[in-house]
């Protein structure tokens, strides 16, 4: 199956660096460790339409291609490199705007943003990633379809 993503992408930022403390928790790693970061802003349709905030372990994260980064979903990347989602958990909340966000989404510091957090595990139950998404307050998702079978993730209609 090709895999299409209904976004692109804009690297906000990546590298080593201070985890959230929800993502320390989830990597069995005491709070304030330095793990991987990376930051994305989606776009969908030409505007603004999320931040998402992905954590790996920095032997992980750390081999992904800038290129990639910017311009492929985090599973195709992690597909590419030989690991393949077989679980995940997701918790939906709403949240406040970062400044870093706000200033992404173009939306106003602090305004409610509906934030998805998922923990994803490959065939192993080895945690792949934390991931924090947080979308814009004015906008809809894509309709989307999980392919757990093809390790893609959400696949839009169209590429079904």
């Amino acid at each position: 199956m090709l895999f299409r993503s209904p976004f692109t992408y804009k690297l906000l930022s990546h590298g080593i660096g201070i985890a959230p403390g929800e993502a320390c928790q989830a990597f069995g790693v005491p709070p304030g460790s330095s793990l991987w970061l990376g930051r994305r802003l989606r776009i969908w349709g030409g505007a603004p339409h999320s931040v998402v905030h992905h954590v790996q372990l920095p032997e992980v994260g750390s081999q992904h291609r800038l290129a990639d980064l910017k311009s492929k979903p985090m599973l195709a990347i992690l597909g590419r490199e030989g690991r393949r989602l077989a679980k995940a958990t997701r918790q939906f909340s709403v949240q406040p705007a970062s400044k870093e966000d706000a200033n992404a989404l173009e939306i106003t510091l602090g305004q409610p943003t509906l934030t998805a957090t998922m923990v994803m595990y490959d065939q192993d139950e080895t945690l792949l990633q934390w991931l924090r998404i947080n979308l814009h307050p004015s906008v809809r998702t894509p309709l989307e379809t999980f392919d757990a079978a093809e390790a893609s993730g959400w696949v839009p209609p169209e590429s079904l």
